[in-house]
């Protein structure tokens, strides 16, 4: 599993090429050799219901913890006051 600025990269098996396409509307990167996805906690959360195993490997907890903890970042700005 990688993740860019914009995107989660994660290899599967190649039977799981429906599932990846047409469910979670994933897009074969033939740069990364993976599948690519939204960056955001909700497409993980889409991508762990069909695929339960890569919940427990480390690279997927540390990508999950950082993209939860930017999220946390953005609502805790939008609760402070406007300063301008």
């Amino acid at each position: 599993m990688k993740m860019d600025s914009n995107h989660i990269y994660i290899q599967l098996p190649y039977d799981a090429k429906d599932i990846a396409k047409h469910t979670l509307n994933g897009v074969w990167s033939r740069k990364q050799m993976a599948w690519r996805f939204p960056k955001s906690t909700h497409a993980l959360d889409e991508i762990a219901q069909h695929f339960p195993p890569l919940t427990q490997t480390v690279a997927w907890q540390d990508v999950y913890t950082k993209l939860s903890e930017g999220r946390q970042r953005l609502k805790d700005l939008k609760k402070q006051p406007d300063l301008s």
